[in-house]
């Protein structure tokens, strides 16, 4: 059974579940306890590989699609 209170919801075992909907990722993340510090080192590793290429693009001029048509990879691919 849930219960809402605010931005979070209380669940029958009284633990409160984050609404991420209102929430910004750091939030988010900040609140995953399930996360080890490996988990959390390796997504950080991700997140800095992800801005270095988006600032790269940029910095390039480069939209999404001709970075498509550049590297090979799936716009699809690209836009997440």
């Amino acid at each position: 059974m849930r219960t809402t209170s605010g931005s979070k919801e209380q669940v029958a075992d009284g633990k409160e579940v984050i609404d991420i909907m209102s929430r910004n990722w750091n939030d988010v993340y900040n609140n995953l306890s399930s996360l080890t510090q490996e988990d959390r080192d390796k997504i950080a590793l991700k997140i800095k590989i992800i801005d270095e290429i988006l600032d790269a693009r940029q910095g390039k001029g480069l939209t999404q699609t001709e970075l498509e048509t550049i590297t090979g990879v799936k716009h699809s691919f690209i836009v997440q």
